[in-house]
């Protein structure tokens, strides 16, 4: 009986590999955040928004050598401040000349939108709206506070409702007058 040695490689290992087929490395294009960088690699790791074809959200991808990593952003997350009755999300910015993106809900805050730097209308760019999310580009010339002005604010309740109130209350006021015991 001849025993095989327990650091050899199994069989289908080695028919693996030897059979592998490699695809040309297609372009793909998601909306997310970076994690990490490595730069000895030229490689970044990603937290994507909507996931690829094997169900990842989390991949590292390589970085062309026309980018330079020192000028890319980790994922930051700001705290902001939404004001349902103006129809706006504010948020502080500290870096100038740094690209922004903003992912926001459409049932908070529907378009078109309007944005400010400091009270000054600022060029942006709405690039993404998935149905659900809209994403909104900009890059402020300076630091200061980040306006987002929506054109309507989903309310907290649905609109009929006030409708519904305001009817049975005119159906509701005679039947009261008639029942009154007073």
């Amino acid at each position: 009986m001849v025993k095989k040695k327990e650091d050899e490689i199994p069989e289908w290992v080695t028919d693996e590999i030897q059979n592998a087929k490699f695809k040309k490395p297609e372009e793909i294009k998601k909306s997310g955040y970076i994690l990490e960088f490595y730069y000895e690699d030229n490689k970044i790791d990603v937290q994507l928004y909507d996931a690829v074809e094997d169900g990842r959200h989390i991949v590292t991808m390589d970085v062309s050598k026309d980018i330079k990593i020192d000028d890319l952003l980790k994922g930051e997350v700001y705290e902001f401040v939404f004001d349902q009755p103006s129809k706006s999300i504010t948020f502080d910015v500290f870096e100038k000349n740094r690209f922004v993106t903003t992912i926001i809900p459409l049932e908070l805050l529907w378009g078109p939108y309007a944005v400010f730097l400091d009270d000054e209308k600022i060029y942006f760019h709405d690039y993404i709206n998935n149905g659900t999310h809209v994403w909104l580009n900009m890059k402020p010339e300076t630091s200061g506070e980040i306006a987002i002005i929506g054109t309507t604010a989903i309310p907290e309740f649905p609109m009929v409702t006030p409708l519904v109130i305001g009817f049975l209350m005119i159906f509701l006021v005679p039947f009261i007058q008639k029942f009154n015991l007073h």
